[in-house]
């Protein structure tokens, strides 16, 4: 096994990755071939009548019937925060965005904590920014804290690389996680969010995250210390929210080979802290940290999606990014419509009417190989990512979505020749 890799990988690898794969020099292809081997063997053979299947496909249906509205309503806050509301309104869009985004994390959790009996927790290794993430975390959290008295600071070394390979959506899940669980415990004061890179011995790397926080409300420190110190009892359940976010976090960790470290720094004052570990990205793509609508200009999008709300808040950030935009309403369309060349890359939603996403992309994949497919859909779970890959798409990407992670997703993915 090549060297250069690091063990989270070869772990990966050796679990699910055939050896011809091993040599690849392109180590963003190379992972892309990591995530679909780790998630292929979730993916539902057509015929299966498992319990667990059967559990997994109403987990799908849950989850996209509940994303779905929700992106819509993501979308549209996201569309009058930009068009600059009066002071009052944009003082309530936040506030509602501050209640979306805690019941995007709660819902999440919850989903996760089901796969976690299942065993369909893997991770979804992609260049990911540091600086971006934490911004975005911090940004969405800050003014949820602001309201209990608590400040949230910020603080991130030169030495954290400017992009790593990771997986956005669980350690965003995490940090979102942490930040919660000291918001419960701390009523007033501040919460800094540190984060610094250090090299190991052996060459490879890791970014830890402390969170440096007072204390707080003796209940919940106790309940931290008690559900993080102690080896957890395989019957274990959760007992309320932070009790849940606790365990996920820890499986979501686990997958990284970390654990949540607490550090009790005087009467007054604890750190949490948690690392992940990094590899060499240098020859990686660089995600851009702003959005240069120049970038995209001249692409041209198939856009898969039956919710006209859903059509209408991607269509805008697409139009405004001078990306030329084609929609299909269901898979049946999208392949009426779809000549090879005429367009650089396909956005897919899963559950449709008519044809679903994933026999659309076998159609396409059996006379085009080369046309990025990236899934947009509020088919979530680990099962529909598998099913996805297993398809033959490029990527994933969940409702409700994150407009900067959809921009550089088009800019890795699509961008023209002629960009």
């Amino acid at each position: 096994m090549n060297d250069f890799l690091h063990p989270l990988l070869q772990q990966q690898i050796s679990r699910y990755l055939p050896t011809d794969y091993q040599e690849k020099a392109d180590i963003n292809r190379f992972i892309e071939e990591v995530n679909k081997s780790c998630y292929a063997p979730l993916a539902t053979p057509v015929l299966s009548q498992s319990t667990t299947d059967r559990e997994s496909t109403f987990l799908s249906i849950i989850n996209h019937e509940i994303r779905t509205p929700l992106n819509a309503i993501v979308g549209l806050l996201d569309m009058m925060q930009q068009e600059s509301p009066p002071p009052g309104w944009q003082e309530h869009c936040q506030q509602l965005r501050a209640s979306v985004d805690s019941m995007k994390l709660a819902f999440s959790n919850i989903l996760d904590y089901r796969h976690i009996n299942l065993g369909h927790l893997n991770l979804n290794m992609a260049p990911l920014v540091p600086r971006q993430l934490l911004g975005d975390v911090f940004k969405a959290n800050q003014g949820k804290l602001k309201e209990k008295d608590v400040s949230l600071k910020l603080s991130i070394t030169d030495a954290v690389p400017v992009v790593v390979q990771g997986d956005q959506a669980r350690l965003s899940q995490i940090i979102n996680n942490l930040l919660m669980i000291a918001g419960t415990m701390v009523h007033r004061g501040s919460i800094t969010l540190r984060a610094d890179h250090h090299h190991a011995p052996t060459g490879d790397g890791f970014i830890t995250f402390t969170f440096d926080m007072p204390c707080g409300d003796p209940v919940h420190q106790a309940m931290l210390l008690n559900a993080v110190v102690p080896v957890e009892p395989a019957e274990q359940e959760p007992v309320d929210g932070l009790g849940l976010a606790i365990l996920v976090t820890k499986r979501l960790l686990g997958l990284y080979g970390s654990v949540i470290q607490i550090d009790r720094q005087s009467a007054q004052t604890m750190t949490l802290s948690f690392a992940i570990p990094t590899f060499d990205t240098a020859q990686s793509a660089v995600p851009p940290t702003q959005q240069n609508e120049q970038s995209l200009l001249g692409m041209r999008v198939l856009m898969v999606e039956d919710y006209p709300i859903n059509v209408r808040i991607a269509s805008r950030f697409l139009e405004r990014w001078q990306v030329s935009v084609d929609v299909a309403e269901n898979g049946q369309i999208a392949l009426d419509k779809y000549t090879a060349g005429q367009y650089d890359l396909i956005l897919m939603d899963i559950q449709m009417p008519v044809m679903d996403g994933l026999h659309a992309t076998r159609a396409i994949r059996l006379n085009d190989a080369r046309i990025p497919i990236v899934a947009l859909t509020a088919s979530a779970t680990p099962t529909d990512q598998a099913n996805a890959y297993a398809a033959g798409m490029n990527s994933f990407l969940t409702k409700p979505f994150n407009p900067d992670e959809l921009f550089r997703t088009l800019l890795r993915y699509g961008r023209p020749a002629t960009a």
